[in-house]
């Protein structure tokens, strides 16, 4: 269990807590008339008593999300080649535009950061 401080109103506008009305934020101690905190900012600053009280906050644990398992999706790659004569696609040539296209196939992969891929042919 963690003593922390809960925003209960603001008696001036101009304090740096006036937005967080009903948050909670980090307890370090006490000074007169006021509780020493932490801002989100990471300052440490000052919130008067009136304007919060002590509140005792249990962790929990967290929680996770069910796993979910995407659907394949099929992506298809398109490369602009030329060619001048006709018949100039030979298997030399398909090899290669393969290599190609598996290339640009990885490195769109690689980008979207996608893990497995199963490549149906």
């Amino acid at each position: 269990m963690k003593q922390m401080l809960m925003i209960t109103g603001c008696s001036n506008s101009s304090f740096w807590y006036a937005g967080k009305v009903g948050a909670v934020v980090d307890y370090l101690g006490l000074d007169r008339d006021e509780y020493i905190t932490r801002e989100p900012s990471g300052f440490v600053n000052i919130v008067k008593f009136g304007d919060a009280e002590l509140v005792d906050v249990v962790p929990s644990a967290p929680t996770c999300a069910p796993v979910v398992s995407a659907e394949a999706v099929i992506y298809r790659i398109s490369l602009d080649v030329a060619f001048n004569k006709h018949g100039q696609l030979d298997q030399a040539i398909t090899t290669l535009l393969e290599r190609e296209a598996f290339s640009r196939l990885r490195d769109m992969l690689i980008y979207r950061k996608i893990d497995a891929v199963v490549v149906l042919r």
